[in-house]
């Protein structure tokens, strides 16, 4: 018999109620594999709303947890940010182990199946000494680029899997890792696919019945999907827009869905965003923000959108957005980087 243990992140929930890529790809891969008669475990912080028996795997919950330290107040934010990411891991060690033993039990083999290094990095040498004497598999998940640093620890690993050929490729030449393999992110079929006008219609959702008036007044509808961050390359879509001939811009609605920068980091993203929407209202570029929007919402979004724009300026590994808009059959633009390519293919969209 064997059980498999998914490791989630220790920040949002499993699945996110809105946005989250790592979660939602986690709680994809655990309900495929329950749905193939696997049992399937998976640590993390849960969703609330969900009933997780719809979905055939077992939730082992973690708390959340959130608290200050002045300390870090001022330190850069992407440096704070990582100092915290690994000391609220490390609260969740002995109940993530505890977990894991519970789990060992009166099985003949157990894969335990890491998303998120910050969440795993404590547990990594008490998971080599039980290797020892339980028939354990070790398999890291590269959702981005991993530190070199980590090598000594990541070694311990007997597969790494990336979302991307990117990843993957980065993973075996940079870290000489080469048990590695590439599985691009999957995507729920039963949610992302097209829907008629009519069951769009029927959702109980404010935003959308709202949203249908603002594309009735628009022939051609652009679709942006992504934390509002300058890697996510929105201001390059802005300025694009912006050089297109007056009558069409008149004629064109761009909806921007996603959060505002990083969690707790909001401010000078904030500044960021204003001087985009100064450039759209000085360019007469019509828009709407939708900010943070839950599956359904999204669904009807991708629906009824012409086209979607995943303009990343850095090397995004493998954007969920891209898949999920293929999925419901819309076309996709985006830039040569990181992952993107693998699933854009050149003239296809």
């Amino acid at each position: 018999m064997v059980r498999v243990v998914m490791i989630s992140t220790h920040l949002l929930p499993t699945p996110p109620a809105k946005g989250g890529a790592i979660e939602t790809v986690v709680h994809t891969l655990a309900s495929g594999l329950s749905s193939r008669n696997i049992e399937v475990y998976v640590i993390g912080i849960p969703n609330k709303m969900l009933d997780y028996r719809l979905y055939g795997y077992t939730p082992l919950p973690l708390r959340k947890r959130s608290f200050e330290l002045s300390i870090l107040s001022v330190l850069p934010y992407r440096i704070r940010t990582y100092i915290y990411d690994h000391i609220t891991a490390y609260i969740h060690t002995n109940t993530m182990i505890k977990y894991l033993r519970q789990v060992l039990r009166n099985v003949d083999t157990v894969i335990v199946h890491a998303h998120y290094i910050p969440t795993v990095l404590p547990l990594i040498n008490r998971l080599t000494r039980l290797k020892r004497s339980k028939n354990i598999a070790l398999i890291l998940h590269h959702h981005n680029k991993p530190n070199k640093y980590l090598y000594p620890f990541l070694k311990h690993f007997d597969l790494h899997i990336g979302v991307s050929n990117f990843i993957t490729s980065y993973v075996a030449k940079e870290l000489g890792l080469t048990n590695a393999i590439s599985i691009h992110n999957p995507i729920q079929e039963d949610v992302f696919k097209p829907l008629r006008c009519d069951e769009m219609l029927r959702m109980n959702s404010k935003f959308v019945q709202s949203y249908f008036k603002d594309i009735s007044k628009h022939d051609y509808r652009i679709l942006f999907v992504g934390r509002i961050i300058p890697e996510k390359g929105i201001h390059h879509l802005v300025k694009a827009l912006s050089l297109l001939p007056e009558y069409f811009r008149k004629k064109t609605l761009l909806t921007i869905v996603g959060p505002l920068g990083f969690f707790g980091n909001k401010k000078s993203y904030s500044e960021f965003f204003d001087a985009i929407r100064s450039v759209m209202r000085r360019r007469s570029i019509n828009y709407v923000y939708a900010g943070t929007v839950d599956i359904k919402e999204l669904l009807v979004l991708y629906n009824l959108a012409d086209v979607v724009i995943v303009p990343s300026i850095w090397d995004d590994p493998a954007p969920l957005v891209v898949g999920e808009a293929l999925m419901v059959g819309k076309h996709v633009i985006g830039y040569r980087s990181g992952g993107i390519p693998e699933l854009v293919l050149e003239g296809t969209g």
